[in-house]
């Protein structure tokens, strides 16, 4: 490109900044709002499609990040067949010219304080779906307003991976890149937090963590080779500092930290010189630490970091519990029942043998990874709500990081973030059809996405009140809310987005709401309040269960219509026939308070997410158990799969997982 070029009769050039492979970099002034920016020209792949698609996309992408630790882009367009961002233009200098000019490292306490700046803007975006996929010190820029990430030009939305990419390429710095990026994985959060990890590492070191003549000799070491701690280069790094940038860097992404926000926490925490956060590993020559240690000590990679005391089998120091939520239930060892069980251990399964009488329990606790167990991450914070889809091929998930997240069941990937939602999503639920994907919670309302084109469509007001539950009317054609603290389960129209009914003085807290499958009643629980059934056509109460079933989170009728389960604050699932409203079954296994229940598509099954961190399922036709085991607290939502082959669950650490029943 020449000085002076107009670019869309808008952006004139005005001086070239910088060249690479994929293109140039200019000083340019826009000639219609009178402001100076900088443009960024691809002449890699002239007149390519599907790399004019993807930077489109990825424009898109980075134009919903507004963000003061990320740079703003303004514009994207295309100038003779090439394409071209538009974007701030900073004042300031990139990390990489800082490193040149001080090529033993910068002071601890700026490298502390630079990345937890840009830890949390790494949060911010990846609480959007945005992945940077490029972190290197040349695209952290030092200005005078403070450090800004820039050139999210290749970053990726969760919904595009894969989509546009060529098969087996490669985006990224070879000095930088994540091991799934070298074998042509998808790249997600974590990818950037390795990244990052190796960031930190150039920072305080003063060159990268690896070091070669060739890509290949890089790829080797990225994928097999443990780096030294930054300290064995640069001594005075505190241990901690160097634990967690070996933390960063670890070549499996489920073993890396949790999220980028939790980086950004412990980083300031470092900075502030204030006591290693809880559960740090002991200095090094100290004792063994109570539990397992947050940050893997800084041994030879591929050998994983041994567990302390205690920890369950499989448990990875990358696997903590996060501080507790806002009202959740103290957790306490589960009541001593059935007398005469004995565990022991078989393979790294904990199974749990009970007396053989009728109602006996079996326990097969699943631990850690195992190869029926998928997790999936991107959230940010707890996941409320989990619902599949009609088909089977995507999975909803609602969290309390404001966003819907739809995922790819077979390939177990993140197709698409939803951040239409106002606030904390506490309820997911699809149409019949499919076609409709409704979400509620904090915001005291309902959006409807289009699943055909996702995007919004609707917006249900429920009067600034707190949508705890929702449920589809079997023949699509009515969605009912439940509310925190209304008075009322509303009943809307998806045809016309209109209410139409509404059940009064359903409960303090509206936690459950379920229509029996023939869509003529409507159950409803909450907390500190009567399970009530309603007839749908006429409104009519038709019974209360106060008592033993006035502290009901969860509600769900059995796949025949004949029997309503309710859990809540007692640890127990109580099974009423609607006929007679009498208890015809009772499961007090559960440790803690049941969150979550869910019917198997055939009815065979009955499922239950309790405050203990377990998923517990019964066998309804032998009354025998099966628990799902994770080391968190609370399971707030199940699933089962349409073929019943699978559950879900969504886990205050973050996480959904996908367990396979049969």
């Amino acid at each position: 490109m020449e000085s002076g070029a107009l670019l869309d009769g808008r952006y004139r050039l005005t001086a070239r900044l910088g060249e690479g492979g994929m293109g140039e970099v200019w000083a340019a002034d826009d000639v219609q709002l009178r402001r100076r920016v900088a443009v960024k020209i691809v002449l890699a792949g002239r007149g390519a499609p599907a790399l004019t698609e993807r930077l489109r996309r990825e424009a898109e992408n980075a134009a919903r990040l507004q963000h003061p630790g990320i740079t703003v882009v303004h514009d994207i367009g295309q100038h003779d067949g090439h394409p071209y961002f538009v974007m701030e233009l900073l004042d300031g200098t990139d990390f990489a010219a800082i490193l040149a000019a001080g090529p033993g490292g910068l002071p601890v306490e700026r490298v502390l304080e630079t990345g937890a700046a840009v830890a949390e803007a790494l949060a911010y975006a990846h609480g959007r779906g945005v992945v940077h996929r490029d972190v290197k010190p040349a695209n952290l820029m030092a200005t005078a307003g403070g450090v800004k990430i820039c050139d999210f030009g290749i970053s990726r939305s969760a919904e595009a991976a894969g989509d546009l990419t060529v098969p087996g390429s490669m985006l990224g710095t070879p000095d930088y890149m994540a091991p799934e990026q070298y074998e042509g994985r998808p790249a997600d959060a974590r990818t950037d937090l390795y990244a990052f990890g190796c960031t930190l590492y150039a920072l305080l070191a003063g060159r990268p963590p690896f070091e070669g003549p060739t890509m290949p000799a890089l790829m080797r070491q990225h994928l097999t080779v443990a780096p030294p701690p930054p300290s064995a280069i640069r001594p005075g790094i505190p241990v901690e500092l160097d634990r967690l940038v070996l933390w960063l860097m670890a070549k499996n992404p489920a073993d890396r930290p949790a999220s980028a926000e939790d980086v950004a926490g412990r980083l300031r925490t470092l900075a502030s010189g204030a006591p290693a956060p809880v559960g740090s590993p002991a200095p090094a020559g100290a004792g063994s630490p109570a539990g397992p240690a947050p940050f893997p000590a800084p041994v030879p990679f591929p050998p994983p970091v041994p567990a302390g005391p205690g920890a369950a089998p499989g448990f990875s120091p990358g696997m903590h519990s996060p501080p507790v939520a806002a009202m959740q239930p103290p957790t306490r060892p589960p009541a001593p029942r059935n007398s005469g069980r004995r565990a022991f251990l078989v393979g790294g399964l904990v199974l749990v043998g009970g007396a053989a009488v009728a109602g006996g329990v079996l326990v097969a606790m699943d631990p850690f990874g195992s190869e029926s167990t998928k997790v999936l991450e991107g959230h940010t914070k707890d996941v409320e709500a989990v619902a599949f889809s009609p088909d089977g091929k995507t999975l909803a998930s609602g969290g309390e990081d404001h966003t819907v997240r739809l995922w790819d069941v077979a390939a177990e990937r993140p197709v698409a973030v939803l951040d239409d939602y106002p606030d904390r999503v506490d309820a997911v639920a699809f149409s019949p059809d499919g076609r409709l994907l409704a979400a509620g919670g904090s915001g005291g309302t309902v959006v409807l996405w289009d699943m055909g084109t996702r995007r919004a469509v609707a917006t249900l007001r429920n009067g600034g009140v707190q949508v705890g539950a929702l449920a589809f009317a079997p023949n699509g054609k009515a969605l009912a809310v439940g509310g925190d603290g209304g008075a009322t389960v509303k009943l809307w129209s998806t045809a016309t987005r209109r209410l139409i009914a509404g059940y009064g003085n359903s409960a303090y807290a509206g936690e459950s709401v379920a229509f029996s499958p023939d869509g003529r009643t409507l159950a409803a629980g909450g907390h500190d309040a009567p399970t009530i059934l309603w007839d749908v056509a006429t409104r009519r109460r038709i019974t209360d269960f106060g008592g033993e079933d006035a502290t009901a989170f969860a509600v769900a009728f059995s796949r025949d219509g004949k029997t309503l389960a309710i859990g809540g604050t007692d640890n127990k699932v109580r099974l009423r026939s609607v006929a007679t409203k009498q208890v015809t079954g009772t499961f007090d296994d559960p440790g803690n308070w049941v969150k979550s229940l869910a019917y198997s598509p055939d009815g065979k099954y009955l499922a239950a997410g309790d405050a203990d961190g377990t998923t517990w399922m019964w066998d309804l036709a032998t009354n025998e158990a099966k628990t799902f085991k994770v080391r968190v607290m609370t399971v707030e939502s199940v699933a089962f799969s349409p073929d019943g082959r699978a559950l879900a669950t969504g886990h205050v650490d973050h996480k959904v997982r996908l367990w396979k029943v049969r």
